[in-house]
């Protein structure tokens, strides 16, 4: 049929290239630098999706502050993957073609389910191959807003959130004491600003929120909104003049200890 041609043209010659395998195996024990969590909430009507922007050169430097990491593919599904960045935007690239191609066959845009589960295909056709792992947001007129995470076989889970990346351990504390379904819009985005918090604080290979911001999206009926720098830095801003004034709340109390 055609949509298995179409998968065997892209991801067969992509995929199956025996220097990209080599190159591949070579690097499983490599860092996955970068901090990626997603989340629903407003009771299961939205979903955000953020991400630090700093990247890795493979000779641990700094390459940038600016990387972006969270990709919309359409207007009903982000993505954003931890790992190799070659790896990475092979899959984005490959997902987005996929994914446009078979919404002009159709006549309509592929459904967020639909390429939820295109993608998991695509990294079955890998074969395990990629050292890179995934998140993905999505929102479905008859499932609402739902979040996957993939490892690199094609594995998927489903859950309210994910976190992941090598700060991931990190954000996901925070997610875990602090994530409500029912949050609104303007709770999700400072919960996501406290979980980077603490991921710049104690990953080395995230970027520090305070000198770096980090990139915030979310997923509703309204589509895809890019969460505007200026909101975040405020938020950033408001949550270290608390911190600020719980540590001297602390030594205040030590004092008088």
């Amino acid at each position: 049929m055609h949509t298995q041609s179409l998968f065997e043209r892209i991801c067969t010659p992509l995929f199956s290239h025996p220097s990209r395998i080599s190159r591949t195996e070579h690097s499983v024990n490599g860092k996955r630098g970068t901090t990626i969590f997603n989340f629903i909430f407003d009771n299961g009507k939205a979903a955000l999706m953020a991400g630090d922007r700093m990247t890795i050169s493979s000779s641990s430097d700094i390459h940038s502050l600016h990387s972006v990491k969270v990709h919309p593919i359409g207007n009903n599904v982000l993505i954003a993957g931890c790992g190799l960045v070659s790896d990475i935007q092979l899959c984005i690239r490959s997902l987005k073609h996929l994914s446009e191609s078979l919404s002009q066959d159709t006549g309509q845009e592929l459904t967020a389910f639909g390429k939820a589960k295109l993608f998991r295909r695509l990294l079955e056709l890998s074969g395990g191959n990629l050292e890179a792992q995934f998140l993905l947001a999505g929102y479905d007129l008859t499932l609402k807003a739902f979040v996957r995470n993939y490892e690199n076989s094609g594995a998927c889970y489903a859950a309210k959130y994910f976190a992941d990346g090598s700060g991931g351990r990190e954000a996901r504390g925070v997610l875990d004491n602090s994530w409500d379904k029912n949050m609104n819009q303007e709770e999700a985005i400072q919960l996501a600003v406290r979980a980077m918090l603490q991921a710049g604080k104690r990953n080395t290979w995230t970027a520090n929120p305070f000198l770096s911001p980090f990139s915030i999206h979310i997923m509703s009926t309204r589509g895809i909104y890019s969460v505007p720098e200026k909101i975040i830095t405020t938020v950033i801003e408001r949550e270290r003049v608390m911190y600020e004034k719980r540590h001297r709340d602390v030594q205040e109390q030590e004092e008088i200890l």
